[in-house]
């Protein structure tokens, strides 16, 4: 039930970052505003669905609550690590600047969902990466079915 209320909150937040992203960047007239994750091959649908939520959970949200948790004893860093994760999770999807911004609200919670489980770290890992990997999903279905 949690993996499926983290999964709705991530969309969710898309009802109200997208529309305030659209109305700053409207008028961006930077190709470089309009780039998207090239999703052309199987190589790159199994790196979207597969591969990079294994490694991104690992690295982004995992690693770096485990780096939090060797200094911190204390309750008072734990939005810390939220937002470094979130800012790691938006920095590592440079696509385009509004979909950094996307990705950062994604990865908030993304990181939530590893403190939730946190005394649990391999329903944590494997809950969050699962979210990951049905996001990815979706999108890449998304982008076949639209695409010209």
């Amino acid at each position: 039930m949690q993996v499926l209320l983290l999964l709705l909150a991530t969309y969710a937040l898309l009802l109200v970052v997208i529309p305030i992203l659209l109305l700053i960047f409207s008028f961006a007239d930077n190709p470089s505003f309009h780039r998207t994750p090239n999703m052309r091959d199987d190589a790159a649908i199994f790196r979207a669905i597969v591969l990079a939520p294994i490694l991104e959970t690992f690295f982004i949200q995992f690693l770096v609550f485990k780096v939090f948790q060797l200094f911190n004893n204390r309750r008072c860093y734990d939005g810390w690590y939220i937002l470094t994760s979130a800012i790691l999770f938006g920095i590592m999807h440079t696509y385009n600047i509004p979909y950094m911004i996307n990705t950062f609200f994604i990865g908030i919670v993304l990181a939530y969902g590893i403190y939730f489980y946190k005394r649990q770290p391999a329903k944590a890992f494997w809950t969050v990466t699962l979210i990951h990997a049905l996001r990815n999903a979706i999108s890449t279905i998304l982008v076949f079915a639209f695409s010209d």
